[in-house]
């Protein structure tokens, strides 16, 4: 094959300087680098020497070394070169097109940092409420932020738009119901949103909720919800560095210490407070580990959107009667629940002698109970999900599911739908329970 002149640079220094040891065989004045051509010209293979002395050992640990590295880069390179030509060429086209490459738009698109909930609209119908970052293929401008309604069961978007701000990450936003029924989120910790039931829509109330609160009048530099246990407050950093605890419902900013007085005992109690019952499970005790795990039925004060501290872990514990320092030799009394610090009126075990393992709440009304468990500590032990009366703990069906579920469960008249509070996974479960369905919101 005729030869094309080239100019015969140096690989590793790009100097044209050489001294050809034979044909073909060049060694680079400038770096010491052997370097040879093939055959049809394509490639330039080279190797490394170096003007340094070696001891024996190691110069014959290298030189063996440096021969292997040069066999595999000459066999991947015309390895490459047989392939090149046996196969046609092929066109790519990224996943992400701009204005300047492609006018291609797409209504597909890959859905990260999501954060779901649910309730029931005026129709007692299940809708799911979705806020998560998109990204569109093909279509930039069209990629950003939205929030989704959907109805679960007619597998169809009620409503969805696109906000005006981006999500970075899954901890950006978190939806909460307070306890008038009202479902809220926060954004980036600066933005406070109601999200309307009824159109389908978010509705800013940022300054509306903050402003006229005389220690809030440096200005509001962060927010975000008090733990769920501890009523419908938000916790504010102020532009001055201090830190309060607001509850908007009532209208009333608390210093830490404050809150703890407000939160426990019945003398703190609101004028419009009222009895209210929930069901948890018990956790295991340090001090009695012999204690089986309980399903217990609490009533207790709600503080109407006020601050409170609801028992959400009880466990078997020892009361000394006072504040220091005891030993087992101190006279104690063995409770499940502090009553009078968490407001709690009475409490009964539903499900009494019933054994459970990694036991949970999964939803629970004046009606029924969801619980899911395992029957044995057995790691290979299957999840069992199961409805009970919420009045006598009577079981009323029970089936496998593959794992613990975690998320919203809405009810309704035909069952149930489960949604995870990350992902978007949706379980539709039927009132006689059995999983008719899981598919992803998409």
């Amino acid at each position: 094959m005729a030869k094309e002149i080239k100019a015969i640079k140096c690989p590793h220094c790009g100097s044209t300087d050489k001294t050809e040891l034979k044909p073909d065989h060049y060694r680079c004045n400038s770096c010491q680098t052997e370097y040879f051509l093939d055959n049809d010209d394509i490639n330039i293979n080279h190797r490394y020497t170096y003007n340094y002395t070696q001891p024996a050992d190691d110069h014959k640990t290298i030189k063996t070394l440096g021969i292997w590295i040069i066999g595999i880069m000459v066999f991947f390179v015309l390895a490459g070169i047989v392939i090149s030509k046996l196969k046609p060429a092929r066109s790519y086209k990224s996943s992400y097109n701009t204005a300047t490459t492609s006018s291609v738009q797409s209504d597909e698109y890959t859905a990260f940092y999501s954060k779901t909930t649910g309730f029931l609209s005026g129709d007692n119908e299940p809708v799911v409420v979705s806020l998560m970052q998109r990204n569109y293929y093909g279509n930039e401008k069209k990629s950003g932020s939205y929030l989704s309604f959907y109805n679960p069961i007619k597998k169809e978007f009620i409503k969805e738009s696109k906000v005006d701000f981006n999500i970075e990450s899954s901890s950006d936003m978190d939806f909460r119901t307070f306890n008038d029924g009202n479902l809220y989120l926060t954004v980036k910790k600066s933005h406070l949103f109601l999200v309307d039931k009824n159109s389908f829509q978010l509705k800013e109330v940022t300054e509306q909720v903050f402003n006229g609160i005389p220690q809030l009048t440096a200005g509001v530099a962060s927010f975000e919800f008090v733990y769920n246990r501890y009523g419908d407050g938000l916790k504010v950093m102020t532009n001055d560095g201090k830190t309060f605890n607001y509850y908007p419902g009532i209208k009333k900013v608390y210093t830490e210490d404050q809150l703890y007085t407000a939160q426990h005992g019945m003398n703190t109690l609101l004028p419009n407070a009222k009895e209210k019952t929930y069901i948890v499970f018990s956790d295991k005790s340090m001090h009695f580990p012999e204690e089986k795990l309980q399903l217990l039925k609490i009533t207790y004060m709600s503080n109407a959107g006020g601050p409170e501290d609801k028992e959400t872990s009880p466990s078997w514990s020892r009361d000394f009667g006072g504040s220091g320092i005891f030993t087992d030799r101190d006279p104690y009394r063995k409770v499940l629940i502090d009553k009078s610090r968490h407001r709690v009126v009475r409490y009964t075990d539903l499900t009494p002698g019933r054994l459970y393992f990694e036991p949970s709440v999964v939803y629970y009304d004046d009606k029924q109970v969801l619980i899911d468990y395992k029957a044995t500590p057995s790691p290979g032990a299957p999840t069992r999900l199961q409805c009970l009366d919420a009045e006598t703990g009577k079981i009323k069906w029970s089936t496998d599911i593959k794992e613990h579920m975690r998320g919203k469960v809405i009810p309704y008249s035909g069952g149930f739908v489960a949604v995870n509070d990350y992902s978007a996974d949706v379980t539709l479960i039927s009132a006689q329970g059995k999983v008719t369905e899981q598919y992803s919101i998409k």
